[in-house]
């Protein structure tokens, strides 16, 4: 078996220079080299009669080998192939691919009476599936292809489907004759076959959803698998005879509800088709599904970039793309729609408190407790739902993951058109709901869209986003004068602001500034809706209207307006009637407390890093635990990786990365919580540190999965050579193989030192330019410890976020309230089966008559925003909004305007009488409208002192509000939850 030749090698069309050719013939002797040694080490193994002892170094020895002379230089392949090289001498791969298949096959591990110690292990089993898995990626045929290559691709696709199918086959049957064996004597083996078993059976679901995209496209049409896996994904749909922009496929599918266009099975079943109906059939499962998904659009973003025809991916294209309008809408509408009739169910099904409460007292030790929050479903456990079982989730974290491994350059357009489809689907469907559907729109606004910028806003741009259409809707919440809808828009408009387009934010603040300033101000009796809109107004809508020409002064003069109306007011009832206006006077320690006894306070955040969250839940199999407590925990982590437990999970890995990945995470998990300790230690010292040197170092101190496994492969260097020195005297094919020996075992050992060579080990493909860039750093002979191992995978598609871009949170808290009032609110309301008493209650309660009262000034800085009035009988500290946030805008003290008697015209005809319940009318009102203006002033007064506190130590774009707007759990129960 001689070395191939080399035809050509594409780069973005272009052909490559010399000494690039030079390093991929090497690279292709090498590996015919290589797979003449793996083959000759394989026959000379003598299995069936191998000890354990054997079995188990045989394992490890072939594992090795193929790590360092076959995965490694897949693995630079695969990035290659990410900036659009191609390879047409396929020889090699080939040779390689039916190699593999046939070690695999020749496996007798999954018989049931095949001991386990003459199996296959389950990481060399990994090794070899990842090398399928990665030769299936080079070799992807693509329209520069002849249609000999399309053939072979696509029986080598064939034969791997029959592999796997087989052993899924013989996974399940055997399974459950294990289930069904008594005897105990047999227990302690049928329990650790079963337990081989399921780690076999996990490794193969890795593989079938790639498996499946691959298949889907590139098997014959007569065979009909398109056809099958689309029936499996959606019944209903039919199909006719179109060009596609895939040459060899000729039909084109789409949904219906005639019965006589149907597809049915029955048409072209045969024993082929039968037989792919169970690889297909995973696809229900979610990871599967998004598995199959990753790689479906990976497949079609390529052949787009490298056909010859201008073709753009847009709704009116999607017909040549096959099966995309069923993938789509069902990924989009069906996801969505699902993912919210799930949730409406949960929250139904939540019991009745009235059942729970009937009998408790408030001398009851959980009185307290069972009112303060519902004590069934908490926020925490309603945010960990959505992120851990949402499918509309999963799909924005594939997409977000394929976006991050695509070549963005060359498939700029063509990936930001794709995600430009899912969400104006997406999009489509949210138009579909009321303004009034809250709980909906809750989970749409504040945690899925929320999610999706997340997990985008490491990407250059968010332009696929259609804020025109986000945006209406959110002020369509607005109009409906809903308590719960406008607090639900009002929070997202404060969350997203930096990442709305700027054109989009001018327009918002015109409308909100215009059209709902009344409405959001004085309109309504609830605090919370206030305090919301003055967060918004302060921390986002000033900062950002500052360098702007046309709205620079619009908040001022809104604010400046109200103070005036204030003065003119209180001249009004002051002209009238002499008396004491204290009642005016609001208390500025309550300014922003609503509900009784709620208060959003600034805390600083503490990231939900990753690695922490996947070491807690390998290391305590038994720990119940909420991954996901709020939205901000998932600002810049990804829930798919997590609940996989640190595993990639759209593409098999050699198990190596796995325990990698745990190692690392433990490592990082210790440091995370030593660095915790002594930064306790030296908050004093630290106390002016720069927030960036801060960041950078904790960049510097965090460790890597690429450190981690470089520090293994050093290792493996190291007793290679030692081992090389001992048997100097002995065969090449002897030492190729015989260096694993003095491995450490992965799962045994963690990691004493790191490589110096972190990035060169898990270079993304976006920062690869010639090939020979990195492979000319992989020297196979030498320095074995520098190797170039890490996929981009490796690197879970990029890190969704460089650093983290929520510094600080708004993070409900309680305070303490007039208790007596509120437990006879909480005792008459539990009367009624309802939790939900008076420390939740929605409106303001009664203010004391103790509370009423003008404070004192007590210093300076205590009274600079109030002014004093004097009047005949009048004594009145009214309060002064601090303009100073304004900047240029600040002006001085308005002057007390001069105000003429009332006009009587219109109750001139109702006598005395009248006329004096005319005055005392008009008097009530004014009184009012000051003290909503006054409670107004206080509010935008201590949101600006919350912001210069806040702004001294960082931007106001770095805070986001963690708060839970959520349907109760009872009819009877109010019609809130914070």
């Amino acid at each position: 078996m001689g070395p191939a030749v080399h035809n050509q090698l594409y780069e973005c069309g272009l052909k490559t220079m010399y000494q690039d050719k030079f390093l991929l013939d090497k690279h292709e002797t090498q590996l015919f080299q290589s797979l003449n040694k793996f083959i000759s080490f394989i026959n000379n193994a003598n299995q069936p009669n191998s000890t354990r002892e054997q079995n188990t170094k045989f394992c490890k020895s072939s594992s090795n080998f193929l790590r360092l002379k076959l995965l490694t230089v897949l693995r630079q392949w695969s990035n290659c192939s990410q900036s659009s090289c191609t390879l047409e001498s396929r020889d090699v791969l080939i040779q390689w691919w039916v190699t593999l298949l046939n070690f695999l096959n020749s496996d007798t591990s999954l018989h049931i009476d095949t001991a386990l110690e003459s199996s296959l292990s389950i990481e060399l089993t990994s090794v070899c599936l990842e090398c399928v898995s990665r030769i299936a990626t080079i070799l992807i045929i693509l329209p520069i292809h002849p249609w000999r290559d399309m053939e072979i691709y696509s029986h080598h696709l064939l034969l791997t489907i029959h592999c796997i199918t087989n052993k899924l086959v013989l996974i399940s049957k055997n399974t459950k004759k294990l289930n069904r064996t008594d005897g105990d004597d047999k227990f302690s083996i049928n329990d650790k076959k079963l337990q081989y078993f399921s780690k076999y059976s996990s490794l193969l679901r890795a593989f079938i959803g790639k498996l499946n995209a691959y298949a889907f496209f590139y098997l014959p049409e007569e065979f009909h698998f398109d056809t099958i896996l689309l029936l499996t994904v959606s019944p209903q749909i039919s199909s006719n005879i179109q060009a596609c922009l895939f040459s060899w496929k000729k039909r084109q599918y789409k949904f219906t509800d005639d019965q006589e266009k149907t597809i049915h099975t029955e048409a072209f079943e045969d024993k082929d088709t039968k037989f792919f109906k169970i690889i297909v059939s995973y696809i229900k499962n979610d990871f599967v599904l998004m598995s199959f998904y990753w790689h479906y659009w990976y497949i079609v973003l390529h052949f787009v970039n490298f056909s010859d025809s201008n073709f753009e991916i847009t709704k009116s294209t999607l017909a040549s793309i096959p099966g995309s309008e069923i993938l789509l809408t069902h990924v989009t509408t069906r996801f969505l729609n699902s993912d919210l009739n799930k949730f409406m169910r949960i929250i139904k099904q939540t019991p009745n408190p009235k059942n729970v409460n009937d009998n408790v007292a408030e001398s009851h030790p959980n009185f307290r407790a069972l009112n303060s929050n519902n004590a069934f479903i908490t926020s925490e456990r309603i945010n960990d739902y959505v992120f851990s079982n949402f499918k509309t989730i999963k799909l924005w974290e594939c997409l977000r993951s394929l976006s991050g491994c695509i070549f963005i350059e060359a498939h700029s357009g063509s990936l930001e058109n794709m995600l430009s489809l899912h969400e104006s689907l997406l999009m489509d469907y949210v138009s579909t709901i009321s303004a009034y559907d809250y709980v909906a729109a809750n989970v749409i606004y504040n945690k899925v869209f929320q999610f999706i910028i997340f997990q985008f806003e490491s990407l250059p741009t968010l332009k696929f986003i259609q804020w025109n259409s986000w945006h209406n809707g959110l002020l369509s919440m607005l109009r409906t004068k809903n308590f719960n809808c406008q607090t639900v828009s009002l929070l997202c408009l404060f969350n997203i602001w930096k990442h709305v387009a700027l054109e989009e934010r001018d327009i918002i603040v015109k409308t909100l500034l215009n059209e709902f300033w009344s409405s959001l101000t004085f309109d309504n009796e609830f605090p919370l809706i206030r305090i919301l809109f003055v967060k918004l107004l302060v921390f986002k809508i000033i900062p950002f209207v500052q360098d702007s020409a046309s709205l620079r002064l619009l908040p001022h003069e809104r604010v400046k307006e109200l103070y005036e109306e204030l003065l003119m007011d209180k001249e009004k009832l002051t002209g009238e009637q002499k008396q004491n206006l204290n009642c005016m006077v609001v208390d500025r320690n309550n300014a922003l407390v609503f509900n009784g006894n709620s208060r959003l306070i600034m805390v600083p955040r503490k990231p939900n890093v990753e690695d922490q969250l996947v070491y807690k839940i390998n290391h305590d199999k038994n720990l119940t635990m909420e991954k996901f407590p709020s939205v901000s925990s998932v600002a810049n982590t990804r829930p798919n990786i997590i609940l996989k437990n640190g595993k990639y999970a759209y593409d098999v890995l050699d198990e190596m990365a796995s325990k990698a990945a745990f190692l690392l995470a433990e490592k990082n998990t210790r440091l995370n919580s030593k660095n915790s300790h002594n930064e306790g230690d030296q908050d004093n010292e630290d106390n002016d540190e720069d927030s960036g040197t801060r960041r950078k170092k904790t960049r510097e101190s965090s460790s890597s999965l690429s450190a981690t496994l470089n520090s293994w492969f050093s290792k493996f260097s190291t007793g290679s050579e030692e081992a090389q020195k001992r048997k100097e005297q002995e065969s090449e094919l002897d030492n190729d193989f015989e260096y694993g020996e003095d491995m450490v075992d992965s799962s045994e050992d963690v990691p004493k030192r790191s490589s110096s060579n972190i990035e060169k080990l898990f270079r993304h493909g976006n920062n690869s330019g010639s090939i020979a860039s990195f492979n000319s750093s992989v020297k196979l002979d030498k320095k074995r410890g520098n190797i170039l191992i890490g996929p981009p995978e490796l690197r879970f598609s990029n890190d969704i976020k460089e650093q983290n871009s929520i510094t600080t949170i708004f993070k409900l808290a309680f305070i303490q309230t007039n208790r007596k009032v509120v437990e006879k609110i909480d005792m008459a309301n539990m009367k009624w089966g309802t939790i939900h008493g008076g420390s939740k209650y929605m409106k303001p309660l009664p203010v004391p008559k103790e509370l009423i009262f003008v404070n004192p000034a007590n210093n300076d800085n205590e009274t600079r925003n109030f002014i004093t009035l004097d009047a005949k009988d009048l004594d009145i500290e009214l309060p002064v909004p601090d303009f100073s946030i304004f900047g240029k805008c600040v002006e001085v003290r308005c002057e007390v305007p001069t105000v003429g008697n009332p006009i009587l015209e219109d109750v001139k005809d109702i006598g005395e009488n009248g006329i004096s319940t005319w005055k005392q009318n008009q008097s009530m009102r004014l009184k009012t409208r000051m003290r909503k203006i006054c409670v107004f002033i206080e509010t935008f007064n201590a949101s600006v002192k919350e912001y210069y506190e806040f702004s001294n130590r960082l931007e106001h774009d770095s805070i986001f509000i963690d708060y839970e707007v959520r349907k109760p759990s009872s009819n009877h129960s109010i019609n809130i939850k914070v």
